[in-house]
């Protein structure tokens, strides 16, 4: 049903490559949430020689500083909601025009080189959270090489550079005390990429911000 709706709003460069159960929400007057109903999310990416735009839940239009008045670039995204009475939403937002390749056949580092710097890099972008978290502890049960979209806000917001990247998805588990008393809390989205390294080089992108 959902790839009908495809073909019929003339979209033939995405392919469907992944969905998840979902709840959909409404943003009330009161700016309170009502449910409207529950079904399945379900995406579409660009597919690049047989490899995707892998698909994570960032949008990579943050600033680092709130203050900033610099222009920013979301990813594309292709998503529908559908529930038990057919399609609910639709969202087709900054739709990619691609151009030129840069770099004919890329080496990529050895997986093993990835490894260290993930194991290396966990423990530094965490670091800070250790101040008010007794422990932090993720489980990581899926590594995707895919493609990711960076650019330089800076100088250009309206082109950026598809690379290979390596992200890293799984659960997390804080453990936090307050008045004496200790709580925790699990985080599991499925597409909440906790870590994404540049499978060329070995540096880390930051998917919030798209750099």
């Amino acid at each position: 049903m959902v790839q009908e709706k495809v073909d019929k709003m003339g979209i033939t460069d995405l392919q469907c490559t992944g969905w998840d159960y979902a709840v959909c929400t409404n943003l009330e007057d009161d700016n309170t949430l009502s449910n409207i109903g529950t079904g399945y999310h379900i995406y579409y990416n660009r597919v690049i020689n047989g490899v995707p735009i892998t698909q994570t839940m960032d949008s990579g239009d943050n600033l680092e500083d709130m203050d900033s008045t610099m222009e920013t670039w979301s990813y594309e995204s292709l998503e529908f909601f559908v529930d038990k009475d057919g399609i609910a939403s639709v969202a087709y937002r900054d739709p990619y025009i691609i151009g030129e390749t840069k770099t004919e056949n890329l080496s990529l580092l050895p997986f093993s080189e990835i490894m260290k710097t993930y194991e290396k890099m966990m423990v530094v972008t965490n670091a800070d959270n250790m101040e008010y978290e007794n422990s932090r502890v993720y489980d990581i049960d899926r590594i995707v090489l895919g493609y990711a979209r960076i650019y330089e806000p800076s100088k250009d917001a309206h082109t950026g550079l598809l690379v290979p990247v390596w992200d890293f998805f799984g659960t997390r588990k804080t453990e936090t005390e307050y008045d004496g008393e200790s709580y925790s809390d699990t985080t599991d989205y499925p597409t909440w990429s906790y870590l994404t390294i540049n499978a060329v080089d070995g540096s880390i992108i930051d998917r919030s911000l798209g750099y």
